[in-house]
């Protein structure tokens, strides 16, 4: 069973239980108002995530079927923590904007990230990228106003105003990110994820 639920201002197809989403279109979460209201879903089928995300609840997310996270997909879910795409390849502009509470993010294959992607996520301290090439990086501003990567003192999110947010990458490219376009600014955020298993895993 399929059914159509509007995303902001996208519609998209899909099984109630998320098993065919391949991709998060525009503005899919924004602001948490994900879908469910006029959804219709399926008597039965596990709509926790869906629920989560309209009420803004979610702490967590996990997806190894979407390839593509669209643009402003989870734009003001402020309880999001950490979320992980083990097949997406895009990360479209804005995507994750508003996250305060994101701590981590875990991109195994995510070979490009828009503008923006990362801006007001003042809690981000950790970004893995695992893909075995070096991942496109629109602008410097993905990561504006993330406070752990620029040493912002803020008393809720980072009262020391610590520089500690860091960027994990394949031993093998960590040269190549440290020069890379946009990525440079970072150069001495990037770590191997190799030296850091109690962090990558």
């Amino acid at each position: 069973m399929k059914i159509d639920v509007k995303f902001s201002e996208q519609t998209a197809s899909f099984d109630p239980n998320f098993g065919e989403v391949h991709n998060i279109s525009d503005g899919g979460f924004e602001r948490g108002y994900a879908a469910g209201y006029d959804a219709g879903f399926a008597e039965g089928a596990d709509n926790s995530v869906i629920d989560a995300l309209v009420s803004r609840t979610i702490t967590t997310y996990s997806n190894d079927r979407v390839t593509t996270i669209g643009q402003s997909a989870f734009y003001f879910c402020t309880a999001l923590r950490s979320a992980s795409f083990k097949n997406a390849k895009v990360a479209d502009n804005y995507a994750f904007r508003y996250c305060m509470k994101l701590e981590k993010v875990d991109f195994p294959s995510v070979t490009k990230i828009g503008t923006g992607v990362f801006e007001y996520s003042y809690a981000l301290d950790t970004l893995i990228l695992r893909a075995d090439m070096v991942c496109e990086l629109g602008s410097t501003t993905s990561f504006n106003n993330c406070y752990h990567f620029l040493g912002t003192v803020n008393a809720s999110y980072n009262p020391q105003g610590l520089k500690d947010g860091f960027i994990y990458v394949p031993k093998n490219l960590v040269g190549q990110y440290k020069a890379a376009k946009n990525w440079s600014t970072y150069a001495s955020q990037i770590r191997a994820i190799e030296d850091y298993p109690e962090i990558t895993g």
